[in-house]
């Protein structure tokens, strides 16, 4: 036993070596590479895609109701997708119809 009573195992160098090299494998699939810059959506794409102004946006983030920004200002589009697909935010046809719906019937 050692000196603080904890057992210790004594390796060979190549051993060490070996493990040093699986450690570096590993953490080297586990890495996630950064999204290319065409994954990415700023605030003035995203805006002329959900029709809102940039300020709108901008309130959202703060208030959480969007998903987190990848980088200041910058979000994966994937992301924004499957928020929108989320929000099922209704199409101008969607809510002419439910227009025309008498009002108990009305979804929007």
């Amino acid at each position: 036993m050692h000196s603080t009573d904890t057992p210790y195992i004594r390796l060979h160098p190549d051993d060490i070596k070996l493990i040093a090299e699986e450690v570096v494998k590993l953490l080297t699939e586990k890495q996630v590479s950064a999204p290319a810059q065409s994954d990415l959506i700023g605030y003035d794409e995203l805006a002329v895609m959900l029709k809102v102004k940039k300020q709108t946006l901008r309130n959202w983030a703060y208030e959480g109701k969007l998903p987190k920004t990848y980088t200041r200002g910058k979000f994966s589009r994937k992301a924004i997708e499957d928020w929108i697909q989320m929000q099922h935010i209704p199409s101008a046809i969607e809510l002419m119809q439910d227009l025309m719906k008498p009002k108990g019937k009305r979804k929007y």
